[in-house]
């Protein structure tokens, strides 16, 4: 039995025999956890599990070299993108979405903030990749949190004094990477302060603005202003970008995702002028949309890619990305995809928060077929679909209290290349691990 089973054995006996302990702690936890930031417009975002998620330092090795070799990979996507006009066209961006990835062609980083989401098997070590998110990337508040209000959980209580663990910082250290990636940008360019004005943009009906919130704090712990921004209030004059305050900006993180970017043009001409002109540092430029799409799966399996890659990386995506197809005549057969509804699951390739996503375990075989008809040929991806790990657990606070199989995501954020941290998503298995289908989570431990 390898560590983290043995672990999640030793929990599931302590539950079992303070079950009525747990129930109690339970009540304190929904009556606690409703003053958080995890209570998103009355629903709580972050239904938590007793059981957290635990890795081994070993494994904390194997998702640095994950995240070397596929980070590696990444940088030579979008490098081959910016470089090459013949492999631009192979991607089916916009006219609007090109001109805006080809804005800067020679960024500080290619891609300073990503989320790598995998089906991690934790008895074998084995993955297999679900998506690849960049700038929105989301999830470190509720980490934060979910790790905090486990001082409601008597189980996990117990552990901390059998074992010794710590859960990944996540704030700080992406202030510091963005601070130094400015660093960076500023030695560039000569004009520019030394300390910059930051802002954290979005639409802010659409953002997590309580995550922004614990982000700006950690900015101006280190004696920098931070202003949480929508993008639609950006003005650009005399060269440089100016805040609704009025406050100069020099470098923004930003959340607001490409799509609603260009969909919404017309609203953030202030922002947008900027980014043309180079006036401002930006993490991350929309370069990393090339990788930051579903249609990107489909072009990592692609042999106009395989040429810029390595032995090791063309064996490394063939061992972990699923198969990917475009949902039209260029790509899979339509029929082999209706008569085989268990093996596949369609994606819009522009997509994100899972929108528009059904995988056919989840439909009946009349579900699945009016399905396709629905969205062949209609900007989807059909992805062969990746086996789920899956786990018990048990949810006192949100659920029934009794013990159950989940299916897991992990979700592992990088800064700049290096990997930081893991966010832990649930669903009851065999369903899709979405937050409007009924996701749980887990705050994520490292035992040492």
């Amino acid at each position: 039995m390898n560590k983290i089973a043995k672990i999640r054995d030793e929990y599931k006996e302590y539950i079992d025999t303070h079950r009525e302990q747990m129930q109690s702690s339970a009540a304190e936890l929904l009556d606690d956890i409703k003053h958080t930031a995890l209570n998103f417009r009355g629903e709580i975002n972050g239904k938590l599990l007793a059981i957290p998620r635990l890795f081994t330092m070993e494994m904390k090795e194997q998702m640095d070299r994950v995240t070397e070799i596929t980070y590696g990979i990444l940088l030579k996507v979008i490098r081959e993108y910016l470089d090459h006009e013949d492999y631009r066209a192979l991607f089916p961006f916009t006219k609007e979405t090109e001109e805006l990835i080809l804005a800067n062609r020679d960024p500080v980083s290619l891609l300073p903030l990503a989320r790598f989401d995998i089906f991690y098997n934790e008895d074998t070590g084995d993955f297999k990749f679900c998506e690849i998110n960049a700038d929105g990337s989301s999830g470190m508040n509720a980490d934060r949190i979910m790790a905090e209000m486990m001082i409601h959980n008597p189980a996990h209580q117990e552990m901390l004094y059998r074992y010794d663990m710590y859960s990944p910082e996540l704030f700080d250290t992406w202030a510091d990477t963005l601070l130094s990636l400015y660093e960076a940008f500023a030695e560039r360019n000569p004009g520019f302060e030394k300390k910059p004005n930051v802002a954290i943009v979005d639409f802010l009906d659409m953002g997590r603005v309580r995550e922004f919130e614990e982000f700006t704090r950690r900015f101006h712990k280190k004696g920098v202003r931070c202003e949480i921004c929508d993008i639609r209030d950006l003005t650009y004059r005399d060269g440089r970008l100016y805040s609704k305050e009025g406050h100069r900006v020099d470098a923004i993180y930003r959340r607001a995702v490409t799509l609603e970017i260009t969909e919404r043009s017309d609203e953030v001409a202030g922002f947008l002028a900027a980014v043309k002109e180079k006036n401002v540092f930006l993490a991350g430029d929309f370069c990393t949309h090339v990788i930051d799409n579903k249609w990107t799966f489909y072009m990592l399996h692609h042999e106009r890619t395989a040429r810029i890659l390595n032995d090791e990386e063309i064996a490394f995506i063939k061992q972990h990305i699923p198969g990917t197809f475009p949902f039209d005549e260029t790509g899979i057969d339509k029929e082999q995809v209706i008569n085989n509804k268990d093996s596949y699951i369609l994606k819009p390739w522009d997509g994100y928060a899972a929108h528009g996503v059904k995988a056919g375990l989840e439909c009946t075989q009349e579900e699945w077929e009016s399905f396709i008809e629905e969205t062949y040929d209609k900007g989807y991806i059909c992805q062969e679909f990746a086996e789920q790990f899956n786990s018990y657990n048990i949810d006192f606070a949100f659920g029934d209290g009794e013990w159950k199989e989940y299916s897991q995501m992990t979700g592992m954020f990088v800064y700049n290349g290096k990997f930081a941290g893991v966010i832990a998503r649930s669903a009851p298995a065999g369903g899709i691990i979405d937050y409007y289908r009924d996701e749980r989570r887990q705050p994520t431990f490292f035992v040492e």
